[in-house]
């Protein structure tokens, strides 16, 4: 099962070595039952930028407990430097190896693997069919689960639209004050709306930013990119006005495709925008 996936990076040597040194070093290590990749591994789609994501599956707690305490002893490929990733999840630890080659590690056993959502996986080493079937199970729901159509609540868009309209006020307000640094700060509350509704308007279940520079058409790209103020009155006011611009473009758009009929008035809009102009006495 390894050498499909060291052939699948034949075009990247160093990954290659990485990954054929980490397979050596679990391989080898007593009581693995276990061994899996993730992430553009598992899917074949890695470049000379990707992490390697492995999972090492240990028979019992107290043998992960005893690999995990010898995690600094490993003997692979030459590394810069390493460090825990306990914030993420415990048992997780990431390697950056000569000469720029990241790994993420995690220990496992096998009555705590991970969950559907981090497919696709691929076995590498499976001392019991229970690794081979727990992949295939968490493959097909990940597979199901993306084919589904999002499910929307035209009460959850409507709540969407007020928190828009009503953040906008409250963060122009900090700039009016001359707390820029806050309302930069607070400003992600609204993007997250914008960005939401993005994967609506194309169907996905949830806003994914990786490789959106590639995925959204250019001009999508450009806008989203204005969402991103800096502590600046001028910054901040180029990016509510382009929050006011994506928003009311979305909102006609959903109002279209879901028929939503929105609690926010016609009035309430032009007062909001009134009061986002007002940023212009400062800029101006």
């Amino acid at each position: 099962m390894h050498g499909e996936i060291l052939d699948s990076i034949n075009h990247l040597a160093d990954h290659r070595r990485v990954l054929e040194a980490l397979f050596r070093t679990f391989k080898d290590t007593p009581r693995v039952v276990g061994l899996f990749v993730s992430g553009s591994t598992a899917r074949r789609s890695m470049d000379r930028y990707s992490d390697i994501d492995l999972g090492v599956v240990l028979d019992s707690d107290g043998a992960r407990e005893k690999t995990w305490k010898d995690r600094w002893d490993w003997q692979v490929e030459p590394w810069f430097h390493r460090f825990d990733a306990d914030h993420i999840k415990a048992h997780f630890v990431i390697y950056l190896f000569d000469p720029c080659v990241k790994a993420d590690i995690n220990l496992y056993t096998l009555s705590d693997l991970p969950a559907w959502q981090g497919a696709p996986y691929d076995p590498v080493m499976s001392h019991t069919e229970a690794i081979e079937d727990w992949c295939k199970r968490s493959n097909a729901e990940a597979s199901e689960v993306a084919a589904r159509q999002p499910v929307i609540s035209n009460d959850d868009l409507i709540h969407d639209d007020e928190r828009v309209w009503a953040w906008l006020v409250y963060v122009t307000q900090h700039v009016l004050r001359g707390e820029y640094y806050s309302a930069a700060a607070s400003y992600p509350d609204i993007r997250y709306i914008i960005e939401r509704w993005s994967a609506i308007l194309r169907s996905e279940s949830s806003f994914d930013v990786r490789k959106i520079d590639s995925r959204y058409p250019a001009a999508e790209v450009n806008v989203l990119s204005q969402l991103f103020p800096a502590p600046d009155p001028h910054s901040l006011r180029i990016s509510f006005d382009q929050t006011i611009v994506a928003h009311e473009r979305q909102r006609l758009e959903i109002t279209k495709r879901f028929g939503v009929d929105w609690r926010t008035s016609d009035h309430a809009i032009t007062r909001v925008k009134e009061i986002v102009q007002s940023i212009g006495q400062i800029v101006d």
